[in-house]
C-alpha cells in the first residue's frame, strides 16, 4: 500500500513594475557610478604605487649592501616583491 504524491509546480509569472527599459537604464546608471569611482580610485593607488617604488629602494640597497638581506631573507624577498608591484601600479602615474 503506497501512497504516491506527485508534486507539481505551478509557477506564477511575478508581476514588476519597472519595464525591461527601465530595469537597462539602471544598469546604465550603476555602471557609470561604478566607472567614476573607479576613475576615482585609480589616481590615488598609482601616487601610493609610484612613491613606493621611488622609496622602497631605499631601504633595499642598505640591507642587500650590509648582509643583513642573507640573514633576513624572507623580509628582504617580500619588500623586492613589493617594489615590483609598485614598480607596477604607479609606472603611469602623472603621466600627462
Amino acid at each position: 500500500m503506497g501512497l504516491s504524491v506527485q508534486a507539481t509546480s505551478a509557477e506564477r509569472p511575478t508581476m514588476s513594475t519597472q519595464s525591461p527599459h527601465q530595469d537597462r537604464s539602471a544598469a546604465r546608471d550603476w555602471s557609470v557610478v561604478s566607472e567614476q569611482s573607479l576613475t576615482r580610485l585609480v589616481a590615488p593607488v598609482q601616487f601610493l604605487g609610484f612613491w613606493s617604488a621611488v622609496l622602497l629602494p631605499m631601504a633595499l640597497f642598505p640591507m642587500l649592501f650590509s648582509g643583513v638581506a642573507g640573514e633576513h631573507l624572507a623580509p628582504f624577498t617580500a619588500l623586492v616583491v613589493a617594489n615590483v608591484v609598485a614598480l607596477v601600479v604607479g609606472r603611469d602615474y602623472n603621466s600627462d
